[in-house]
């Protein structure tokens, strides 16, 4: 006998659709393009610090892609692929609380040292306050925020159905 439960539909939406579109975008862009992934955290263009706006921008002498970053840039579009699988089939798969309860809450950990670790490489750059930002920037700390806060929202129980045997 295993258990089930219900979620809330936004859980649905964002964990079986949204969640391994993202994923495939990431490992397309890992394999296809990498250079648009370093770029993602390492802008080629930095604020001027001799301005007080910070214009004009300055060219960055760090956003080349070396080729020995790209296994790293590998095992990431590796990891893009699983979740792409663990959302897109194993998550429709199954409706057992613990599976998803492990998996939703290991990938909320990940959404929120992604966070941390982005606004610590924001500070380094001198883009930390919002108005510095890029659009790519408010995009990818908007989705991950969102998706953060979703997963944690679902691990607190909100919008969580009781579990129920199944036989």
């Amino acid at each position: 006998m295993s258990l089930t439960h219900t979620v809330h539909p936004i859980y649905e939406v964002t964990f079986l659709w949204v969640d391994p579109v993202l994923s495939l975008v990431g490992f397309v862009m890992a394999f296809a393009v990498p250079e648009m992934l370093i770029e993602g955290w390492v802008p080629k263009t930095i604020p001027n610090p001799a301005t007080p706006s910070g214009f004009p921008v300055l060219p960055n002498p760090r956003v080349t892609h070396h080729p020995e970053y790209n296994v790293m840039i590998h095992e990431l579009g590796g990891f893009f692929f699983t979740m792409m699988l663990v959302f897109g089939v194993l998550l429709r798969h199954t409706r057992d609380p613990f599976v998803w309860q492990l998996i939703i809450g290991c990938v909320c950990f990940i959404d929120f040292i992604v966070l941390g670790s982005t606004a610590v490489q924001y500070r380094g750059q001198g883009r930390l306050h919002p108005a510095a930002w890029r659009w790519e920037d408010w995009f990818s700390v908007s989705v991950t925020a969102y998706v953060g806060f979703l997963r944690l929202a679902y691990m607190l129980g909100f919008g969580v159905g009781e579990k129920e045997k199944m036989s």
